[in-house]
């Protein structure tokens, strides 16, 4: 977290979660990249206990299938 969190708006490229990979693959997409980037979100609701909370997510490029609908 410490890496992701240094650099301002930094993508950090990742291997791909294998259940996922497979997943898109199966459903006719391919994985094109991956990256790891950091994500604040303010106090939203009455329950949260912190002004903003910032947490790790993984941005994944996908490629589909050019077939759409049926």
């Amino acid at each position: 977290m410490k890496k992701i969190k240094t650099g301002k708006n930094e993508l950090i490229p990742i291997l791909p979660s294998p259940f996922l990979e497979k997943f898109i693959k199966t459903h006719g997409g391919k994985v094109i990249a991956v990256y790891a980037m950091a994500i604040k979100i303010p106090h939203m609701f009455s329950f949260h206990t912190k002004k903003k909370h910032e947490f790790i997510v993984d941005l994944y490029i996908i490629e589909g299938s050019k077939k759409l609908g049926n």
